[in-house]
């Protein structure tokens, strides 16, 4: 076991250096006790596949006070702390070319038929070692060795969300669009990553998961039962003109996420943020666009309560309050 500073707001702790049950094993149960001690200063805690990064504030508690803290905790960190591990069982669709897209090449280059591969895929208990990369996606192993295959020459720039692959000694979901450099075998249709959902994420450091093969026609009819409802409409429109540079939208962010691969985002320059939001009536953490350099334009659209609209002169300035139908702003 060793402790290395992570800036000045963070410590990784490392419990080994293999990839391996016992020592993720380790990792979680640390992770869990910390949680349930309470310990003073911790903010969060990111498990990965031998080590733990515990986030703290330090006004409230040193780097050595706190290393000393969690040593004590490393010989209860077994097994026994942990409660019982959830097994999630996840529908995957291997048959169709257009979803398991690579499964034909990854059983040519193992010496298998498509068939036997995903039977052996199916076939196996993995484990959830940690949640990241993107929100939701897990790092799993437990695969048979008999389906180890090294990872693509040369990863793939944008691969579906759903897409279940293989790669080495590991298997993932990816949650969201994103590069990859697995073998994609299927797609699942049940969702990953729901930002909207009160639990975003579906998976946790420490499930069991099993896939079950189904067809192309389960697959659809399980995505159609998946899907949400669409938002309502409000009655303002908001036309992007041009978007600027680096314009992101905000909120004051959010702590405890980063677990499951959600970074806690946030503005740059919360003062500002804050501020703008103050003189305008908003609560300080309600969403704002932070703008780089030059700024977006835009034209607001009321569809009710029409207060009329004129054309912004350059150099004018706003007055507090809701943008008028057809304003143009920047």
């Amino acid at each position: 076991m060793r402790f290395l500073p992570a800036g000045d707001l963070a410590v990784c702790v490392e419990l080994g250096e293999a990839i391996s049950v016992e020592v993720n094993t380790r990792v979680r149960a640390l992770e869990f006790l910390i949680q349930q001690k309470g310990l003073t200063g911790v903010v969060e805690t990111v498990p990965a596949y031998s080590s733990l990064l515990v986030y703290y504030d330090p006004r409230a508690v040193g780097y050595e006070p706190l290393c000393a803290a969690i040593a004590e905790l490393v010989p209860q960190a077994t097994t026994a702390v942990l409660p019982p591990p959830r097994t999630v069982e996840l529908p995957c669709c291997y048959d169709d070319p257009e979803l398991g897209f690579d499964l034909a090449a990854a059983a040519k280059r193992l010496d298998l038929s498509p068939d036997d591969l995903a039977r052996l895929h199916a076939g196996a208990e993995y484990l959830v070692y940690f949640i990241g990369f993107t929100p939701g996606l897990p790092y799993m192993t437990g695969m048979p060795e008999r389906i180890n295959i090294p990872r693509l020459d040369t990863p793939r720039t944008k691969t579906p969300p759903g897409s279940v692959g293989i790669g080495g000694i590991q298997c993932c979901i990816y949650s969201v669009e994103s590069p990859g450099g697995f073998w994609i075998l299927g797609r699942t249709p049940v969702p990953l990553y729901d930002p909207s959902a009160a639990e975003p994420t579906l998976l946790r450091p420490g499930d069991r998961v099993r896939f079950r093969r189904i067809d192309r026609a389960e697959f659809g009819a399980i995505g159609a039962r998946g899907r949400g409802t669409e938002l309502p409409r409000g009655d303002l429109v908001i036309k992007i003109l041009d978007a600027g540079p680096q314009t992101t939208v905000q909120d004051l962010g959010r702590t405890g996420q980063m677990r499951y691969g959600i970074p806690p985002s946030g503005p740059v320059d919360r003062f500002a943020f804050v501020l703008a939001n103050r003189l305008v009536g908003n609560p300080d953490a309600a969403a704002a666009l932070e703008c780089t350099l030059i700024g977006p334009r835009f034209e607001v659209d009321r569809r009710r309560r029409d207060r009329g609209h004129r054309r912004r002169h350059a150099g004018e300035r706003e007055r507090p309050g809701r943008a008028p139908r057809g304003r143009r702003s920047r």
